[in-house]
């Protein structure tokens, strides 16, 4: 008896704790892209300025803005498109 082969059922992905892959994809991006801009920022306002701080608060200051980014997306969530990051429709 021949064993029939059967065709692959494309599969959804999974939601991670009511939050879709394309969602968390977004949410990294965004979170990074806000990192690296803070940074960038004190970088260039310590060039132009005399601010003296090293390269660990500066670093610091980076962070503190992903995490707000991360903070923004959650309490955004639920309004505005929800296609998109969108506060507003």
């Amino acid at each position: 008896m021949t064993a029939a082969k059967r065709k692959p059922v494309a599969r959804k992905p999974r939601p991670t704790a009511g939050v879709s892959t394309r969602d968390l994809k977004d949410l990294a991006e965004r979170t990074a892209r806000t990192f690296v801009q803070g940074f960038l920022g004190v970088v260039t306002l310590d060039a132009l300025t005399s601010l003296d701080m090293t390269i660990v608060d500066k670093l610091a200051v980076g962070a503190i803005a992903g995490l707000y980014a991360i903070l923004t997306a959650f309490a955004a969530r639920g309004t505005g498109d929800p296609e998109s990051a969108s506060l507003f429709k």
